[in-house]
């Protein structure tokens, strides 16, 4: 039949065997002990996959309160000062030019809103940086996202191999 077979002999029978049965199980028991070690490898990469997730996430953090932080500090000292050391001398000049309230509390509205809008600018400012951010690390995560699903469908096809019935969940 042109197929190779091992022949046994032993006592006074012989016995034939296909040689692509035993060849068949040692190619199985190859592609498990791969398998195994395939999903070690696997497993390693999605933890460190994971790992750099929650870097980032930490970098992303850090790096928008800082942004925050510089835009307070930058901000809030005008804001203070300026109000007390313009808003005030501007309110007594008036009243003592004019002898008017009124138009003292005008003054005082003109200042105040000079305040406000610096305030939003610089808001302005801090949430274009702070969107900047977002997009940076955005597209960092949508690569390690696509990286860690693509880990978890060959993680899921070397236990299908290791266990055809049932693979575990990730």
């Amino acid at each position: 039949c042109g197929a190779e077979q091992i022949v046994q002999r032993e006592g006074g029978t012989v016995c034939l065997k296909l040689l692509t049965e035993a060849i068949a199980r040692v190619q199985l028991s190859t592609e498990k002990t791969a398998a195994e070690l395939a999903v070690k490898r696997l497993k390693s990469e999605l933890a460190s996959i994971r790992q750099e997730i929650d870097d980032l996430d930490d970098d992303q953090s850090r790096d928008e309160r800082a942004v925050r932080r510089r835009c307070t500090i930058r901000i809030m000292p005008w804001l203070v000062y300026g109000y007390v050391f313009l808003t005030c001398p501007c309110i007594s000049i008036t009243v003592a030019v004019t002898n008017h309230a009124p138009t003292a509390f005008f003054a005082c509205l003109a200042m105040l809103s000079l305040f406000i809008a610096t305030y939003v600018m610089a808001l302005r400012q801090q949430n274009r940086q702070l969107a900047a951010i977002g997009r940076k690390y955005n597209r960092e995560y949508v690569g390690l996202k696509a990286h860690e699903t693509e880990l978890k469908a060959e993680l899921a096809e070397q236990y299908a191999l290791l266990s055809p019935r049932r693979p575990p969940r990730l």
